[in-house]
């Protein structure tokens, strides 16, 4: 009885996908497929992590996947689709500014990089022939002091 069940189910998709089964059809399974893969990546990092976390790809997956999905509905000329998936892409792109945002801030906080770009502007001014002014100097070393407290 049960395999009679999904034998019957199977023939009635089958028949449906080859009335239905063309370009369209394949791209917007595209998109569904980016789509869930954010998810799938999600998952995977929470396992990881050993919590729940969402890491970087989950964006870049909602983006190709909304993306792909708009263009989809645009194409059907669903407008409930349409209003969902332009909602859900401008979500998305405000997440990735703010995590480039914050990793921007990050970056240009951390005495490494400090002690770097002031390596290479020191680097720049001794090949010029100027020598550091008493300011700088004081950048230089508390930056130097900072990093060895990091390294500790």
């Amino acid at each position: 009885m049960f395999p009679a069940m999904i034998n019957h189910a199977f023939d009635v998709v089958w028949a449906w996908l080859s009335g239905h089964f063309n370009f369209l059809v394949l791209f917007g399974l595209l998109g569904q497929a980016l789509f869930m893969m954010r998810f799938i990546a999600q998952w995977v990092h929470s396992e990881k992590m050993g919590r729940s976390a969402v890491p970087e790809i989950f964006w870049a997956f909602s983006i190709g996947g909304g993306l792909v999905l708009l263009i989809y509905a645009i194409l059907k000329n669903d407008f409930v689709f349409i209003v969902g998936q332009s909602l859900g892409l401008f979500i998305y792109a405000r997440n990735v500014f703010f995590i480039h945002k914050i990793k921007a801030k990050q970056q240009a906080n951390n005495p490494a990089q400090i002690l770097h770009e002031l390596s290479f502007e020191v680097t720049e001014l001794s090949a010029k022939g100027r020598e550091l002014t008493p300011d700088e100097i004081k950048a230089a070393s508390e930056a130097l002091v900072t990093l060895q407290h990091i390294k500790k």
